[in-house]
């Protein structure tokens, strides 16, 4: 009985000088290494950024909220707050807003109806809440004592700093309703 060899076919392609190359060489895997690292590197980058913008959103979103409680909180004062028969009572509780000045004793008394102490707490909220350098303020634009709270605009605006952005202008929230 006569014996064969066989030669199993290799994915091999010879070299110059018909010597078989086996795996990769060191400049190969450098070069892998390399554009693998730029990789990782720019997803991270896009991670890092999506954290921020991620952050930002968030505190935007709360601003809202606290905007809303200090409109919420206007519009539910309706109760006769002057004497004067003539005066409509909506419109005195909106400027008790915007004349009076927060009662900055450091502490929020949630049992007191004053509209001082009232500012106060929500002012102290908006610190809690949003990032450092914050300002709450409840402006009305035009307000006249015409007797019709329709014809006034009233604004309440929250600015900020943001952490990640050092030395960046605040960033504002401005909520406007009309009673």
């Amino acid at each position: 009985m006569k014996q064969t060899s066989y030669r199993f076919p290799t994915c091999v392609s010879p070299a110059p000088g018909g010597v078989h190359q086996r795996g990769f060489t060191l400049l190969e895997v450098l070069i892998a290494l390399v554009v693998l690292a730029v990789g990782m590197l720019g997803i991270a980058a896009l991670q890092a950024r999506g954290m921020q913008y991620n952050t930002d959103a968030y505190a935007r979103t709360q601003a809202t909220i606290l905007a809303y409680d200090m409109i919420d909180r206007m519009r539910t004062r309706s109760y006769p707050l002057s004497n004067d028969p003539d005066k409509n009572k909506l419109e005195d509780a909106m400027q008790l807003y915007t004349t009076t000045a927060a009662n900055n004793d450091g502490a929020c008394d949630t049992t007191s109806t004053a509209v001082a102490e009232e500012l106060e707490c929500w002012q102290l909220e908006v610190d809690r809440t949003l990032p450092g350098g914050t300002n709450g303020t409840v402006t009305c634009n035009p307000c006249n004592d015409d007797g019709n709270p329709n014809n006034d605009i009233y604004q309440v605006t929250l600015s900020w700093v943001n952490r990640a952005a050092a030395g960046a202008p605040a960033t504002p929230v401005m909520v406007s309703f009309q009673p």
